[in-house]
């Protein structure tokens, strides 16, 4: 092998080695941001859970869009709500979804959400005019929400647009909760606090 040879794969060698190290060096700088964004949202999180002694387990016993019974699968019904968010335990609760409206009526400021994880539940929660100046200045996205629910209503059908042109009726049990905001915080476009 020649001299020149040699010395083009060792060239070859330290450039690929250069690469490998900056390609590291940048993957660790584009990862830990989201690593200390998420610890810094769960730390957000938990101290709001803390702070008003809410429940996080609210929705365990709603695995999907329906309850496992005697061997077969049966609607969520309202009763079912109102045990999870109210009867069960009196607390207020948890939960994550995206902020919809914020409005006012009279003197009553309302912050509303939605949720979709286990069950379809729009929360109109009263809120004081500092928390509805606060979400009209947050961007789109996931809010932990810490709540007190005073009662569940119940609505017959959800209309989707979806991608036709003719709006798509769905007839899964939705959903409406009201009470009282107690707390919240933007989580951020991309978080997951359910970890799938």
């Amino acid at each position: 092998m020649s001299l020149k040879t040699e010395t083009i794969i060792v060239r070859l060698i330290y450039l690929v080695v250069v690469v490998g190290v900056v390609a590291g060096v940048w993957h660790l700088f584009k990862i830990k941001p989201r690593a200390d964004g998420r610890d810094r949202i769960e730390q957000v999180v938990s101290d709001m859970v803390a702070r008003h002694n809410a429940s996080a387990q609210w929705s365990e016993r709603f695995v999907d869009y329906s309850i496992q019974i005697n061997g077969g699968h049966r609607p969520i019904y309202t009763i079912d709500v109102e045990t999870a968010l109210i009867a069960n335990d009196p607390r207020p609760i948890l939960f994550y979804g995206g902020l919809v409206d914020v409005k006012k009526s009279d003197a009553e400021y309302c912050v509303v959400f939605s949720t979709v994880r286990h069950v379809d539940i729009t929360f109109v929660l009263r809120c004081d005019p500092e928390q509805a100046e606060r979400a009209l200045g947050q961007p789109e996205g996931l809010y932990a929400v810490v709540a007190a629910i005073s009662d569940i209503q119940w609505s017959k059908f959800k209309v989707d647009v979806g991608h036709s042109r003719a709006p798509h009726v769905n007839f899964v049990n939705t959903f409406i909760a009201n009470g009282v905001c107690l707390d919240f915080s933007f989580a951020g476009r991309n978080y997951n606090p359910w970890h799938d």
